[in-house]
């Protein structure tokens, strides 16, 4: 890990969210082999095609959800203390598709 480009971390009424940018050198090979680590105990994983290099968006038993984007030699993860939905998946594909044009 080479170091933080940013983090940012909130609690409001909703839920805790969370998101950091880490000039990890990480490619999307190495990246790979976290996907079936990510399924682990029946979390929900998939993948957005087109967005960044390759990335993973995680729904967790425990109602949190994260998504984890490799782009540039970055990691942008986003977590997000809400049980996934299909308006909570849009809003976090848009804020990385926010984001990665940045890096």
């Amino acid at each position: 890990m080479q170091g933080i480009v940013c983090g940012y971390n909130a609690k409001s009424g909703s839920g805790t969210v969370g998101l950091t940018v880490v000039e990890s050198g990480l490619t999307c090979d190495q990246f790979a082999p976290t996907i079936p680590m990510a399924a682990a105990g029946g979390n929900k994983v998939e993948q957005i095609p087109g967005l960044g290099e390759c990335n993973t968006l995680v729904a967790l038993l425990s109602g949190k959800t994260t998504m984890t984007v490799v782009y540039h030699k970055h990691t942008v993860t986003l977590s997000v203390g809400k049980k996934l939905t299909p308006e909570l998946k849009a809003q976090i594909i848009d804020l990385a598709k926010q984001i990665l044009p940045k890096l």
